[in-house]
């Protein structure tokens, strides 16, 4: 190409560049740019230390941002850092773990079985919905009969009524 230290107004041939290297910055100023890959392999972007778009930074397999640059971390068993507030559902379909003190203002519903491992504190009311049968056979457990509206917990193999 005639002029090597930079690409001007004129467009270059099909396949005139297989390499662009530069030692400074690349600027390009027109409304709308893209950087567009049609090859039949994946294009790689590496850096030295981190490639920022626009406020986000990637960085080795970390994603983060110029405050926290490893809000996710992509690698064996996928860790998520997050500190944010969140104003929609927030759906997990998997298992999870919380690290530190989970907090839920509001309604929260569970699904299936939820397994605390240890103290459960209840700084109000305990609502129990009465059931026709008991819905396991587990020492310990506790429901409310809906026939006969009366406390039950299972105790060495048996129900034994809580209640008058």
């Amino acid at each position: 190409y005639a002029n090597p230290g930079a690409i001007g107004t004129s467009t270059a041939a099909a396949g005139a560049f297989t390499t662009l290297s530069a030692s400074g910055t690349i600027t390009l100023s027109a409304a709308a740019q893209s950087i567009t890959h049609s090859g039949a392999t994946s294009l790689t972007i590496s850096s030295g230390g981190f490639v920022g778009i626009e406020s986000v930074r990637f960085e080795g397999t970390n994603i983060g941002n110029s405050t926290d640059d490893d809000i996710i971390q992509l690698g064996s068993g996928f860790t998520v850092s997050v500190d944010a507030n969140f104003s929609d559902n927030i759906a997990v379909t998997n298992n999870a773990t919380v690290g530190g003190t989970l907090g839920v203002t509001g309604i929260s519903t569970f699904t299936g079985a939820a397994t605390f491992n240890g103290a459960v504190n209840i700084n109000d009311v305990l609502h129990l919905t009465p059931v026709a049968t008991p819905p396991s056979t587990n020492n310990g457990d506790i429901y409310i009969d809906s026939d006969d509206n009366h406390i039950y917990c299972r105790l060495n193999g048996a129900w034994v009524q809580l209640d008058n």
